[in-house]
């Protein structure tokens, strides 16, 4: 996802360059100050822009003809007043050039408002949170969980917890339980020798209740998943576990929940399915959702949906 970024317009780029310079600035001082934050222009094109932006602002901007017939600019102090409001609240003393380029513009672009010393001096950590979250998609779920400008280290936390399922995204001994637990929910655990007779499907006297009722939840569960369907009577396991465990039908892990559903399927409660072109989906799909037994490898659950 491409982060959203809000509109700087060139007035005020122009207006950011001429506001902490003691002395009045032609338009190449001008261009020059900015080239490296219109680095898609080219010189010609960001010099006529900077022109016709002088011209058109009469109210923001003055026009200083010098001895050597240069004409330099300079903020009126409508001008002044107008990109004060726009960049922040709170500004240092002794403000530079460097400040706003490097801090007020970019946290402008992200929506960020430096209205205190502390969010000031913190900037830039906060710019990159921003970015981020907006990237994992997660800026209205770190607002909920943390009030303020977003904090660079629990931006992280908060990603790093989605990414692995942790339970407790402000925990890092959570998120650390979490990393494990990806890691030993992709291995399979080792396969159980199979009956000679395991094609024949057991009689229900035979099947431990708790299966029986595990095999009815999950076909109960299985048609109201939302994502992760082949057709309307195959959905990928990796998202079937997922949905139930968040929506609280079961709490098994990923890898006892697969070998859960490896057993009903021989006994005959559920029928699983391979993916014939494993190559052609998404390969974290097939990774979450694999099941191996001996030389067979399932992917779905076929549902009675279709």
């Amino acid at each position: 996802m491409k982060p959203a970024l809000e509109s700087i317009s060139m007035e005020e780029l122009v207006m950011a360059a001429l506001w902490p310079s003691k002395k009045p600035m032609t338009v190449g001082e001008i261009s020059r100050r900015i080239a490296s934050l219109t680095d898609s222009l080219r010189a010609a094109q960001r010099k006529q822009g900077i022109a016709q932006t002088l011209e058109s602002g009469a109210r923001y901007f003055e026009s200083i003809v010098a001895q050597n017939a240069l004409t330099r600019y300079r903020l009126t102090a409508t001008g002044v007043e107008k990109i004060r409001q726009r960049l922040g609240q709170w500004y240092p003393k002794k403000l530079e050039w460097s400040h706003l380029q490097e801090k007020y513009l970019p946290a402008t672009a992200v929506g960020l408002c430096i209205d205190s010393v502390a969010v000031g001096r913190n900037a830039k950590q906060h710019i990159k949170a921003i970015l981020l979250l907006q990237r994992a998609e997660l800026a209205d779920m770190y607002a909920k969980l943390h009030p303020g400008p977003p904090k660079l280290a629990a931006a992280i936390n908060l990603i790093t917890a989605q990414t692995v399922k942790a339970k407790n995204a402000t925990n890092e001994k959570a998120i650390m339980a979490g990393i494990v637990s990806q890691a030993l929910d992709q291995r399979q655990a080792p396969p159980e020798p199979i009956p000679a007779d395991a094609s024949v499907p057991m009689q229900s006297s035979s099947i431990p209740p708790s299966l029986a009722q595990f095999a009815q939840t999950v076909k109960r569960i299985a048609p109201l998943t939302p994502t992760g369907w082949f057709g309307d009577d195959k959905v990928l396991i990796g998202h079937l576990w997922q949905f139930g465990h968040n929506a609280g039908h079961w709490s098994h892990s990923l890898t006892a929940f697969k070998m859960n559903l490896l057993e009903a399927h021989r006994q005959g409660l559920l029928k699983l399915a391979p993916e014939d072109m494993p190559h052609r989906r998404d390969p974290n799909d097939m990774r979450t959702s694999a099941v191996q037994h001996s030389n067979d490898e399932y992917h779905y659950l076929r549902t009675e949906k279709g």
